[in-house]
């Protein structure tokens, strides 16, 4: 092939300045032209779809004058049929290449309609999403601006959600930070909450964005079967793993956030949206922690309200308690003085009246330093010894002791209630037996009385030791089972107590680690407990000094 040929074939549509000076321009340039003729006429085929440039352009990048292509555009169809007989191809009458110039034109003119029939569609449809997008917009921000609860606008961004992915209902979980469990809701498509329910912790996935991970799908699975709710044709009572996708998710330092659906329908395909439910759950995340802080600070406040008056009782009694062990140390020594004397003065009295009123007067001696010595224990008692006890044995005993302490004409019935056989425990046995004894007195001395039940419970599960003593009596008002354990103390007249009962008995078990509860009302009576939430179960025991 000639060099001149073989450079036209090779090198024609290239421009002007990309040729070397070596090669055929001339003959370059006429193909490159006589080619864009062809194509503009529809004649032949080069094996080349591009759309190249125009004749007219054409011409003046090669420096050929136009009028020159325009005076033989008229019988470029005859010329052509007369030179492909002249070089030997196919006989082609002028009349059918002119026809087939003009199939091929309908043919390239209905391409060229049909693709800018597409990008108007595509327009179209470009315009329907941008005005949906907008309106989807629109009524978010105006459901965003009406909500007043950080619940209300959540409940907006699910109805959001669910109109732009099609979705009849959804699974949120929310956790703020710190928080142990994640709530969990199950919401209708309308943005209405069908079910609550609270799962342990779980992990979201690092990504924001993605999709929710095997583990999370699992939990949120296992919660929905155990809850019997159903997302669409999601059935979770058959398997633990559902189609679940994480539809919008949000992580903070507040707080976290997920909306999970079925199907596959992704966020992603709406960033617009998507970034705008990121800002409105971020304020929902922030809003939930607000008012968990504010529901922190309000319990905080409650407890400190509630700590304060006992603080300030606790204070005056710890006051008390100094002030009475001091007047407990002072009258010891005058007591004894008293006591001596009168026992002096009894032995050598010979009068019956002197002797009647050395007696009054060691009798009264003698009742002073008791209380002298209950106050001084009650204001420092001391440390349990413990020893082992059999707790049938220990209530009997503490019934014997409190009937022999009551009044002589009482008849009251005490019932005995113990486990059987009788367990034995680890414990300071005096000290509950002291308690037991001023619980049982106290309900000998309700008024109206039949029986009193003392009641022992011993629960191996948790290792919780309880005494009840019960009566049927009359009950206490208000006001004295509001002040029943204050020191001195007495709903009684005046001179039938001394009001230390009570609260000797609360030292003595709280000394031991317990605690004294009472419930009473008034027509039914009484019951008062021992209740030792961890009794002592090792066998470590020291005699008492």
């Amino acid at each position: 092939m000639p060099t001149t040929v073989r450079d036209a074939i090779w090198l024609h549509n290239q421009p002007p300045e990309a040729l070397p000076d070596d090669v055929h321009k001339q003959l370059i340039g006429l193909t490159t032209i006589a080619d864009a003729i062809a194509r503009a006429n529809h004649i032949g085929w080069s094996g080349d779809e591009g759309q190249g440039r125009s004749v007219e352009a054409l011409c003046r990048a090669w420096s050929v004058p136009i009028a020159n292509v325009a005076a033989i555009d008229s019988s470029i169809h005859a010329e052509v049929a007369r030179r492909a007989w002249a070089v030997g191809l196919d006989e082609v009458a002028e009349r059918d290449l002119l026809h087939e110039s003009l199939h091929r034109a309908a043919k390239r003119l209905e391409r060229v309609r049909s693709t800018a029939l597409a990008a108007r569609q595509e327009r179209i449809v470009e315009k329907n999403e941008a005005a949906q997008l907008l309106c989807r917009v629109s009524t978010m921000l105006a459901a965003a601006s009406r909500a007043t609860t950080a619940d209300a606008l959540l409940s907006a961004v699910v109805r959001s959600v669910a109109d732009a992915g099609q979705i009849d209902a959804m699974l949120v979980a929310t956790r703020a930070t710190g928080a142990p469990d994640w709530d969990l809701m199950f919401y209708e498509g309308d943005g209405r909450v069908h079910d609550m329910a609270v799962i342990p912790d779980m992990s979201l996935a690092a990504n924001k964005t993605s999709d929710c991970d095997a583990p999370v799908a699992a939990a949120i699975s296992r919660a929905a079967r155990e809850q019997g709710w159903r997302l669409q044709d999601a059935n979770f009572g058959n398997t633990d793993e559902a189609d679940l996708t994480s539809l919008v998710k949000l992580m903070s330092n507040e707080g976290q956030i997920a909306l999970f659906g079925v199907g596959t329908w992704s966020s992603s395909e709406q960033p617009v949206l998507r970034d705008l439910w990121h800002v409105l759950l971020s304020r929902c995340v922030h809003d939930f922690a607000s008012s968990r802080l504010a529901d922190q600070l309000a319990e905080a406040n409650r407890t400190l309200a509630e700590a304060q008056p006992r603080l300030a009782e606790a204070e005056a009694t710890e006051r008390l308690f100094e002030t009475t062990a001091g007047l407990a140390h002072e009258m010891n020594n005058p007591l004894a003085v008293i006591s001596g004397r009168a026992e002096l003065l009894s032995g050598d009295a010979n009068k019956a009246e002197v002797q009647s009123a050395a007696d009054s007067l060691r009798s009264a001696s003698l009742e002073l330093a008791a209380l002298v010595s209950d106050v001084h224990l009650f204001a420092t008692p001391v440390e349990p010894v413990i020893v082992e006890v059999d707790l049938a044995r220990l209530v009997a005993t503490a019934a014997r002791d409190s009937r022999a302490q009551a009044a002589a004409a009482d008849t009251t019935h005490i019932r005995l209630i113990a486990p059987d056989p009788s367990p034995c425990v680890f414990m300071d046995a005096d000290h509950v037996r002291e308690a037991l004894v001023e619980l049982v007195l106290n309900a000998l001395q309700a008024r109206g009385r039949t029986l009193v039940t003392v009641r022992v419970h011993l629960d191996r599960v948790n290792g919780r030791l309880m005494f009840t003593v019960e009566d049927d009596g009359a009950g206490m008002s208000s006001w004295a089972h509001s002040h029943c354990f204050d020191p001195f103390f007495s709903d009684r007249p005046a001179g039938r107590g001394q009001g230390l009962g009570l609260s000797r008995a609360r030292r003595l078990v709280e000394a031991s680690g317990g605690r004294i509860e009472i419930e009473s009302n008034e027509g039914v009576g009484t019951q008062a407990s021992i209740v030792f939430d961890r009794f002592l179960s090792g066998r470590q025991t020291r005699e008492r000094a």
